[in-house]
C-alpha cells in the first residue's frame, strides 16, 4: 500500500513539475507568437475553395469533405484513396454515370445537384450512407427509387431540395420516380424523408415505415386513410393536399406536434380531426371557422404555436351573432377569446380587428394590418410582445398595442416611424407606445436608418439579421447611451464597400459605440483595423470573423489574447 501511495506522490509531483514547465516554455514571446501565428493561419484556411487536382493532392488523409465536386469517367475511383472522406457534394455541371464502388464507405453524407439526371445503380451508394439529398429531377429523367437501392444506414432522405416560398413553386414536372407501395423501398432506418414533388400515389398501410418522425409531402392531394401515417410521426407537412381528414387519420400518431398545411383549406368539423398532441400549427392558405356555434375552440387545446396568416373571418361579428342567438350575455364564452387555445404562445395573423381578445398565454404577435395613415404601415409588424396579457386598444379607428411592448422586429417591408396627424387637435405627445418600454430591437430590412434609433433612447438590444446586407456609416452619438448588446449583419463595414479600393484595413472609428455595450458582435464581411481605444471599456465578449485577426498588430493579439482574457473575460471568436 506504501508503495501506491508513493508512486503516486510521484506522479503528482511530476504533474506538477510537467505544468511548470509547460508554462515557462509557452510564456516565452517567441514560440507564443509562433504557436498562435499557426493557429490564426489553421483557422483562416479551415475551409477555404480550391480549384486541385485531387488526384495530385499530397494530403488525402486530411481531406474529410469535398464541395463542387466533379470528375472525368476515367478518375472515378479517385475518391477512394481519401480514407477520412465523410461528405461529398456534387457541382452544378455534374452530371455523370456514376459506376459501383466508386464511392468510398466511408461516406456519410452525399449532395446531388440539381442537374444531375443519370439513374443509380445498386452498388453505387455506400453502406456507411446516412444522408442522402437530390435535389431535383425533372420529365428526362431515368431515375427510378427501386428495391435495395437505399442502404440500411441511412436516416435522412431529400427530394427535390430546391428553396421555396409557398406551394406556387412545386411544379409537376418532376422525373423521379418512386412507389412506396412496393415493400422494401424505404428502409427502416429513415427518420426523416421529404417526397419527390410530383409524388401523388395514393398511400396503402404500411407504405411508409414507422421509424420515420419528420415526413414532407409536395404535390400530393389524395386522400389521407386511417393508420397509413408513420406511428412515430412527430412532423408532417403537406404543401398542397386540400382534401378532408378522416376521423381517425392521426389515430396512430400518437407523438405528432408539428403540423404544416399549405393550400389546405377545408371545414374543421370535429374535435378529433386534428390530433391534440399538436404543438405548432400552420394553416397558411385557411380560412375556415376555428370555433364551433357555441363559441368553443375546434383547435387542439395545446397549441403554443399557430400561423393563420390568411385567415379573415370576423370573430366579432360571430360572437354578437352567436350571443344574440342564444340570448346568454352572462355565457363565459362570450369574451371571444375561446376559439384560441389559451395555450398559444406564438400567434401569426393577418388582422388584429378580427380577433376580439387573445390568450393570456400570448408571447409573440406577427401581423399584418394596413391602415392608412398611421404610424407603421403594417406589414408583418410586431414580433415577439412580451407580455402578461396581449391587450389591444382601439384609438381614433387605428388599433395598436398598449405600452407594455418589450421588444420590436423591423421585417424587410418598409417601416414608416412617423405619425401622421389626423386633425390639428392631435396632441403631439401621443405617443405610440412607452418608449421607455423597448428594450430589444431586431433590423430585418436593408434600408434602415440609423436615426429611427433616436426613437428608443432605452435599448438594451440591437440584432441585425445575420445575412441582413445593410451597411451603413454609423455615426457617434446615434447609438443608445444604455445599450448593452449589439449584432451586426453579414455585410455591415461601417459603410465600406467591398468594390472600393480602400476597402480592407480602414479603422473603426473611435467613439462610435456606447461606453455600456458587453457584447459586440461583427458580420463575415468585416474587415476593419480596430483600435482598443475603439472599443468599449466595458466589452466582456467580442466576436470577429477570421480574416479581421489578420488586421490586428502582433503585440496587440498578444495583449487582447492573454492580458485582457484574464483581467477582463474578453474573447475573440474565430
Amino acid at each position: 500500500m506504501d508503495h501506491i501511495l508513493k508512486d503516486n506522490n510521484n506522479i503528482n509531483k511530476n504533474n506538477k513539475d510537467n505544468e511548470i514547465l509547460f508554462f515557462k516554455v509557452f510564456r516565452n514571446h517567441f514560440i507564443f507568437n509562433e504557436i498562435f501565428k499557426h493557429v490564426r493561419l489553421y483557422d483562416l484556411h479551415e475551409s477555404k475553395a480550391y480549384s486541385i487536382n485531387l488526384k495530385d493532392s499530397k494530403y488525402k488523409d486530411y481531406i474529410k469533405y469535398i464541395f463542387d465536386f466533379n470528375f472525368s469517367i476515367k478518375n472515378q475511383n479517385i475518391l477512394t484513396n481519401f480514407k477520412e472522406l465523410i461528405k461529398l457534394k456534387f457541382n452544378k455541371d455534374f452530371n455523370k454515370k456514376l459506376k459501383a464502388n466508386s464511392i468510398p464507405n466511408t461516406i456519410k453524407i452525399i449532395i446531388f445537384n440539381k442537374n444531375y439526371k443519370q439513374p443509380i445503380d445498386l452498388g453505387i451508394l455506400p453502406s456507411s450512407l446516412e444522408y442522402l439529398s437530390f435535389h431535383s429531377f425533372y420529365n428526362d429523367s431515368n431515375f427510378t427509387i427501386t428495391r435495395n437501392l437505399l442502404p440500411n444506414s441511412i436516416t435522412t432522405l431529400i427530394f427535390d431540395n430546391d428553396e421555396h416560398n409557398g406551394y406556387d413553386a412545386y411544379r409537376n414536372d418532376s422525373g423521379c420516380f418512386i412507389d412506396l407501395n412496393i415493400g422494401g423501398i424505404l428502409p427502416n432506418s429513415l427518420t426523416k424523408l421529404n417526397l419527390p414533388n410530383n409524388f401523388n400515389t395514393k398511400l396503402n398501410f404500411k407504405s411508409l415505415p414507422n421509424s420515420i418522425t419528420s415526413l414532407k409531402f409536395g404535390l400530393y392531394n389524395e386522400p389521407l386513410e386511417d393508420n397509413v401515417l408513420p406511428d412515430n410521426l412527430v412532423e408532417l407537412t403537406m404543401v398542397c393536399f386540400n382534401r378532408d381528414f378522416h376521423e381517425n387519420t392521426f389515430t396512430n400518431c400518437k407523438q405528432i406536434n408539428k403540423l404544416i398545411l399549405y393550400k389546405f383549406n377545408q371545414k374543421i368539423s370535429g374535435t378529433n380531426l386534428l390530433p391534440k398532441s399538436l404543438t405548432h400549427l400552420e394553416l397558411l392558405f385557411f380560412n375556415q371557422p376555428i370555433m364551433d356555434t357555441t363559441n368553443n375552440s375546434l383547435l387542439p387545446n395545446n397549441l403554443k404555436y399557430l400561423d393563420i396568416t390568411y385567415y379573415n373571418i370576423d370573430n366579432n361579428n360571430n360572437n354578437n351573432n352567436n350571443n344574440n342567438n342564444n340570448n346568454n350575455n352572462n355565457n363565459n364564452n362570450n369574451n371571444g377569446s375561446l376559439f384560441l387555445p389559451n395555450s398559444i404562445e406564438t400567434l401569426i395573423i393577418n388582422k388584429i380587428n378580427l380577433f376580439p381578445s387573445f390568450p393570456n398565454s400570448l408571447t409573440s404577435l406577427a401581423m399584418s394590418y394596413e391602415n392608412k395613415g398611421y404610424i407603421f404601415k403594417l406589414l408583418s409588424l410586431l414580433q415577439d410582445i412580451n407580455l402578461n396579457k396581449c391587450v389591444f386598444i382601439k384609438y381614433k379607428q387605428y388599433i395598436y398595442p398598449n405600452s407594455n411592448l418589450v421588444s420590436l422586429v423591423f421585417h424587410p417591408s418598409k417601416i414608416i416611424m412617423e405619425k401622421e396627424k389626423e386633425n390639428e387637435n392631435e396632441n403631439e405627445n401621443d405617443e405610440f407606445f412607452n418608449q421607455k418600454n423597448i428594450k430589444i430591437v431586431e433590423i430585418k430590412q436593408k434600408n434602415f436608418n440609423w436615426s429611427n434609433l433616436l426613437e428608443f433612447r432605452y435599448l438594451k438590444e440591437l440584432i441585425f439579421d445575420k445575412n441582413s446586407t445593410f451597411n451603413k456609416n454609423l455615426i457617434k452619438g446615434i447609438l443608445p447611451d444604455s445599450l448593452e448588446r449589439l449584432e451586426f449583419g453579414k455585410h455591415w463595414n461601417n459603410g465600406d464597400n467591398k468594390n472600393e479600393i480602400n476597402f480592407y484595413g480602414k479603422e473603426l472609428k473611435v467613439g462610435i459605440f456606447p461606453n455600456q455595450i458587453k457584447f459586440l458582435k461583427f458580420g463575415k464581411l468585416f474587415y476593419k483595423s480596430i483600435k482598443l481605444e475603439a472599443l468599449p471599456t466595458s466589452l466582456i465578449k467580442l466576436c470577429l470573423p477570421k480574416k479581421s485577426l489578420l488586421l490586428l498588430p502582433k503585440n496587440y493579439i498578444l495583449k487582447f489574447k492573454i492580458s485582457l482574457l484574464k483581467k477582463k473575460n474578453i474573447y475573440i471568436k474565430y
